[in-house]
Order: C-alpha cells, then sequence, then structure tokens
C-alpha cells in the first residue's frame, strides 16, 4: 500500500499557481503587521505553513485543525529547550495531530460522497485516484504535503530573512533582481530567470538543511565497508554531512552563493536538498516558489526591522533557525 501511495505521490507532484501563492502569503503579512515587535522567526514560519493550506484542502474544518497542529510543532521546534516535554504534553499534541487527520479524511469522504468537482484545490486533483489508493491513500497525501510546505520552507525563509537584514548588499542585490517581477499576474515561475536569487535559495538550503537528519528502513540486505546491513535495520541519513562536508565543499560552513556559479560535479552529487529520488520531498517545487516569493514580499513589498535590543544569532538544536529575531514589519 505504501509503495503504491509514493508512486501516486510522485505522479501528483504539484506547482500550485503563483499568483494564489504570492496573494496567499501577502495577506498574510498584511494581518501579522504589528507596530510592537514581534518573534520574526514564528512569524516567516506560522506564515508560509498556514498561507498553502487553503490550496491544498478547501476545507474550513480541515484547515483549521491543520494550521493548530503545524502551529503546535512551529512551537516546539523553535523553544525545544524552553517548553515542557511531559506526558500531558505529548498527549495534547498527539490529540491536535490526530484532530487534524480526521478533519481530513472527513472532508475527502464527503468530497468523495458527493462527486464535488467545483473547488480548486490540491484535492481535487487527487480524487481520480481513489479507485488505487482510496481515502486512506489521499487522506495521506493532504496531510503529507501540507506538512512538506510548512516547517522546511519557514525555517528556511527565516533564515534567509536573517542573512539579508544583516548584509546590505545581498539585499540589495535580491530587491534590485525582484523589484519589476509581477508575479501577482502569473501562474507557474521560471525560477532560471532569477539568476542571483536562484543562487541564494541553493545555497541557503544546503547551508540550512531541513531537516538535519532523516531516520530511513533498510529494504534489502546490503555490505558497506565489510559490515551487513540487514533488511529491516534503521539508519539515520545526515543532509548536514553531505551539505558541509570540507572534502566536497570549500569554505563548507560560510555562505558564499557565488559556489553556485560553477558547481563541481562532485558538489552537485552530494546536494540533495529534498532527499533522495522515490522519497524525494513531494511539495519540493511548491517549496522553492514559496522561498522565492517570499523573497520578493520580504524586500521589495515590505520592510523589516530589527528592535533596537535585538541580538539575533543562528540556532541549530533541532533546526536552523535564528533566536532572539525580533523587530517589526510594514508595508512599504
Amino acid at each position: 500500500m505504501r509503495r503504491v501511495i509514493t508512486k501516486a505521490s510522485r505522479a501528483a507532484r504539484i506547482r500550485l499557481p503563483a499568483r494564489n501563492l504570492y496573494e496567499g502569503i501577502a495577506k498574510r503579512f498584511d494581518a501579522g503587521t504589528r507596530e510592537q515587535p514581534q518573534d520574526l522567526t514564528y512569524f516567516v514560519m506560522s506564515t508560509l505553513a498556514n498561507a498553502t493550506l487553503p490550496m491544498i484542502i478547501d476545507d474550513e474544518a480541515s484547515i483549521a485543525g491543520l494550521s493548530l497542529d503545524q502551529n503546535d510543532k512551529i512551537t516546539k521546534q523553535i523553544n525545544f529547550h524552553h517548553l515542557r516535554h511531559g506526558f500531558w504534553q505529548r498527549a495534547l499534541s498527539m490529540m491536535v495531530e490526530y484532530r487534524a487527520g480526521r478533519a481530513v479524511r472527513k472532508a475527502v469522504a464527503h468530497r468523495i460522497e458527493r462527486g464535488d468537482t467545483d473547488k480548486a484545490d490540491f484535492l481535487h486533483t487527487l480524487l481520480e485516484l481513489e479507485d488505487v489508493i482510496g481515502l486512506r491513500g489521499i487522506s495521506y497525501l493532504i496531510v503529507t504535503l501540507s506538512s512538506a510546505v510548512s516547517t522546511a520552507p519557514g525555517a528556511i525563509a527565516s533564515c534567509m530573512l536573517y542573512k539579508l537584514l544583516l548584509d546590505e548588499e545581498r539585499f540589495e542585490r535580491v530587491h534590485e533582481e525582484l523589484a519589476d517581477w509581477d508575479v501577482a499576474s502569473i501562474a507557474q515561475i521560471d525560477h532560471g530567470q532569477f539568476k542571483y536569487c536562484q543562487r541564494f535559495i541553493k545555497e541557503a538550503l544546503r547551508l540550512w538543511s531541513f531537516p538535519l537528519r532523516a531516520r530511513r528502513l533498510v529494504h534489502t540486505d546490503m555490505w558497506i565497508d565489510g559490515e551487513l546491513i540487514c533488511k529491516g535495520d534503521v539508519y539515520d541519513l545526515s543532509f548536514e554531512h553531505f551539505h558541509r562536508d570540507s572534502a566536497v565543499w570549500d569554505d563548507a560552513a560560510s555562505f558564499h552563493e557565488e559556489r553556485w556559479l560553477s558547481p563541481s560535479e562532485a558538489q552537485m552529487k552530494s546536494y540533495f536538498p529534498f532527499g533522495f529520488s522515490k522519497r524525494s520531498c513531494l511539495g519540493a517545487s511548491i517549496g522553492l516558489d514559496q522561498l522565492l516569493i517570499f523573497l520578493r514580499l520580504a524586500t521589495v513589498d515590505f520592510q523589516f526591522l530589527l528592535a533596537d535590543d535585538a541580538k539575533p544569532k543562528l540556532s541549530s538544536e533541532i533546526l536552523h533557525v535564528p533566536s532572539d529575531f525580533v523587530g517589526t514589519f510594514r508595508r512599504k
């Protein structure tokens, strides 16, 4: 069953309309504007996590449940060592996640039963797969996609904003390239036309990998360096190791977007921000679109200012995000 769902997810890999993404994220930017300084890391992560939900599943109960679940996960990820992790906290999080999944399953079942084809969300494109993966498989893909386009793009975007606010030259280069981009009128983004931003995003994905590691299951016996790895074993795959290997990357711990002007073959083989082949991220295309749109909003449409007493720094406890990243923003 899982293999069938995996094949279906690759067939259903999508790009949401760029203008819809832009309008959805910009709307949350406007709604999040405050006169008082706020945690910019949480704002960026929650904004990118929630802005795409109506485009994935146009159902109020599902959106509310998934939003609550995503915000709960974001809060725990950026405040990992400052929160209690007792039994009741874990139980509450599990209940929130369960209710989100139940709301999605109910919405999918209702849509299948009614044969509703009026809504132009991602769920609509999956309904034809009912005979292949069933109600459970469609619900699984909806929840998986909502997760894929939430934490990872938000974490990377917060790191990019941190970099831009502390580096005026890079900020100006991004602003100059995106200033005349009429993103609100296009359906799909041609990333190749934004050469500098493309390199900037690639380097951000390399340096601030998400997740730091992933657990995988061994599907067949294999020998590696004289050791037998048996089917059924589990192993941890470190994207951080590959992306910061000093044998492959010069000055691996530093941000150098110009390295992408002429990357070596070894570097290309050691770069996989969205995972590997069959297990690659379902939301990769959407994530890249989100990041480019975020750069446009953060440099052209809105002005961000750090609080006077803010002392931001990059943290890497369970993911790369800025801490003490406090400030305000307003539409220009």
